[in-house]
């Protein structure tokens, strides 16, 4: 699991999206399967072919989104990471696959396009619960929406 939008499991960047107060914008991420991402790649450069005014993300920036945070200060961030390692703990390795695909907020107007898990969706969301728990023990309040494993 990660924060922000690195790459990296278990890690916190500065980016450009931070906030005058110095919050970073946030939220933690699983990273996929390079196989996954690279499947998912072929996908984007077929559908890069059409007129969508999308902004594309690189094949190795695709991630599954668990919960997005918002702006966090140093120490929410702190919080934030301790919660990851305590749900971290519970769980092992997993696999997970996808099929099928659509979009945010509607396919006529895209924003995001996303896959579907057909395999592990029952083990994210079960990290997801765990995740909640964990932030709401620590003051970082619940999530906005439910987690949808896409």
């Amino acid at each position: 699991m990660e924060i922000n939008n690195s790459n990296q499991t278990d890690r916190t960047d500065r980016t450009d999206r931070s906030d005058p107060s110095g919050k970073i914008r946030s939220f933690i991420a699983v990273a996929i399967p390079e196989a996954m991402k690279e499947e998912l790649g072929r996908l984007e450069s077929r559908l890069k072919r059409s007129d969508a005014d999308i902004k594309w993300v690189q094949p190795g920036s695709i991630h599954i989104t668990l919960r997005f945070l918002g702006y966090l200060d140093a120490e929410q961030l702190k919080l934030t990471k301790e919660a990851l390692a305590a749900v971290a703990a519970q769980f092992r390795p997993f696999p997970i696959e996808a099929k099928g695909w659509g979009t945010f907020p509607e396919n006529q107007r895209p924003r995001v396009i996303w896959a579907g898990l057909t395999r592990g969706k029952e083990e994210l969301t079960a990290i997801f619960s765990s995740l909640e728990q964990e932030l709401i023990s620590r003051g970082l309040g619940e999530a906005d929406r439910p987690f949808a494993g896409h």
